[in-house]
């Protein structure tokens, strides 16, 4: 029997008896997709939250443009990523717990390839994925528009409206 929560409902799903929908107390506050325990036999079945530590980090991102320090870092848990950070845009992309899953960089100083390559990583980003941007150095020479529009419309951010030559960017983003 699989049981979890479906919105307000637990959802139980069972071989024998079908989909079974049991509703859930509104002062519980259970996330989407939790598992939960069923126990018991017969008539007398218990129905539990199986509680799980939520996974959780502390992170930092620092940025500094060219004339104030030309670097950026990414930090974990307090322990700095290894990572060597690149002219332009640096991503981390990260799990819930805190996970490396992926570092890229585009350089958007020399490489004309760079904002159409960044809008499709962005745009290719699933929905609620967690993303760390560091720029080093100069990330304006070729931020287009089109490059601005794609950043906004898959984080909401406006601040690469605004972003002069050589300035520092540091954001933590979650993919709309």
């Amino acid at each position: 029997i699989d049981v979890r929560l479906h919105g307000s409902c637990v959802l139980w799903d069972s071989p024998k008896l079908g989909e079974l929908l049991l509703h859930v107390a509104p002062h519980r506050k259970l996330c989407e997709g939790a598992p939960l325990l069923l126990t018991g036999a017969g008539e007398n079945w218990k129905l539990e939250f199986e509680q799980r530590a939520q996974p959780s980090c502390v992170i930092a991102v620092t940025s500094a443009g060219r004339f104030d320090g030309n670097s950026c870092s990414f930090k974990i848990d307090s322990t700095v990523v290894e990572y060597k950070p690149h002219r332009g845009f640096n991503f981390l992309v990260l799990e819930a717990d805190g996970k490396i899953v992926e570092t890229r960089h585009f350089d958007l100083w020399d490489d004309e390839e760079a904002p159409d390559d960044m809008k499709t990583y962005v745009k290719g980003l699933a929905r609620g994925t967690l993303v760390l941007v560091a720029g080093k150095d100069e990330g304006t020479q070729r931020l287009t528009t089109a490059l601005k529009t794609t950043m906004a419309d898959a984080f909401g951010t406006q601040e690469l409206a605004s972003l002069g030559y050589r300035e520092s960017y540091a954001a933590i983003l979650i993919k709309d």
